[in-house]
């Protein structure tokens, strides 16, 4: 920076700072919109992944059948000779899903009921 010994010398310098200001802004906005686009799978694949790991809590009742469905028939019968790690997981994740769609079916039949 030069120095500034006048009013206009101010003036000027605080105009040049503005600009430089406005233009880092936007340069800084650009790189925050073009982070967005690019990390946009990874957010989407951890959307899908939160999706599956967390039970919808709206109705309980039907959660508490499908767990102990998904118990009885994942663990006991068709998991009963895979290993510890296959019948910690998969039972996990597919009571899940099956809530999450036991729940929309429920509130399908509902929309079409009150047709």
């Amino acid at each position: 920076m030069a120095s500034t010994q006048t009013y206009m010398d101010f003036q000027a310098e605080k105009e040049k700072l503005e600009t430089s200001l406005h233009f880092y802004r936007c340069l800084i906005r650009q790189d925050l919109a073009a982070l967005r686009e690019e990390f946009r799978p990874v957010t989407q694949a951890l959307s899908f992944l939160g999706k599956l790991t967390t039970k919808n809590k709206s109705n309980p009742v039907i959660a508490l059948g499908v767990d102990v469905a998904g118990d009885v028939l994942l663990k006991k019968i068709v998991l009963k000779k895979n290993d510890w790690l296959t019948k910690l997981i998969v039972p996990f994740v597919v009571k899940n899903y099956a809530t999450k769609a036991t729940i929309s079916f429920k509130r399908l039949g509902e929309k079409l009921k009150s047709r």
